[in-house]
């Protein structure tokens, strides 16, 4: 994991063990964030900011975009309701309680059940590489065709699966948007756990996304940048994609 060649979120380049985990080939679009909202209102589930209004107003091209304008909350409490409509067991709690609304800071993820949920830092690096070392996980060059950037995306974001895949078939890990991570956000990487790594303990203030978007430059598009940021933000250039440990 890492980067000696870039910022002092990327130093040092350590080697972390992970277990066997699944995560989606997309983003998490329009079109499934819109399934799995409607599913979830009337069960409990309160989504910041989507609650009265009609969401699909607010989709400017297409209903396969990578859905946009997401809290991290908002993700961690939307992987419950995918999991929940999908007969999986929800990962997020407070407690013994499934998380379904509200901004609690003492979110606990349990990492042996099937449902959905954002991937980890390591994970999400480890997936988008697909096996490389190099820069980018196609090269040491950057190469237009994998990613949507500042310089070729006409400021907006793309529907998913238009860019060419990494080697493991995994569609915009670099580039359309930013995506949230689990973890907890840190400068650095010195004094974490490389067994399974999770982030940093205690409360964060933070949390990690990673992977380049539509309005960044290429910088931004390599696996070993990442990059925090407060969980209730919602911004256009910030999504997700899923994962699961079963």
């Amino acid at each position: 994991m890492g980067s000696e060649n870039g910022n002092f979120d990327e130093k040092p380049v350590r080697t972390v063990k992970i277990n066997s985990f699944f995560i989606a080939t997309t983003e998490t679009t329009y079109a499934q964030w819109i399934k799995v909202h409607d599913w979830a209102r009337g069960k409990g589930y309160v989504f910041d900011g989507f609650e009265g209004i009609d969401t699909r107003a607010a989709y400017r091209s297409s209903l396969q975009c990578p859905m946009n304008k997401v809290s991290w909350f908002d993700c961690i409490k939307w992987c419950n309701a995918a999991s929940e409509m999908d007969r999986r067991t929800p990962c997020y709690a407070i407690g013994t309680t499934v998380l379904k609304q509200g901004n609690p800071t003492n979110i606990i993820c349990t990492w042996t059940v099937n449902g959905y949920r954002l991937p980890t830092g390591a994970e999400w690096e480890y997936a988008a590489r697909a096996g490389a070392a190099t820069r980018f996980p196609w090269g040491s060059s950057f190469d237009d065709d994998y990613c949507w950037y500042y310089n070729n995306s006409g400021g907006t974001t793309h529907p998913v699966g238009e860019k060419r895949t990494n080697a493991w078939g995994i569609h915009d890990m670099s580039g359309n948007v930013f995506e949230w991570c689990w973890d907890a956000y840190q400068e650095n990487y010195r004094g974490l756990d490389t067994d399974n790594p999770k982030g940093p303990q205690g409360i964060p203030e933070y949390r990690v996304f990673r992977g380049g978007a539509f309005n960044y430059l290429i910088f931004n598009a390599r696996p070993a940048h990442r990059s925090g940021l407060m969980p209730n933000y919602r911004l256009e250039y910030i999504g997700f994609r899923i994962a699961s440990s079963l």
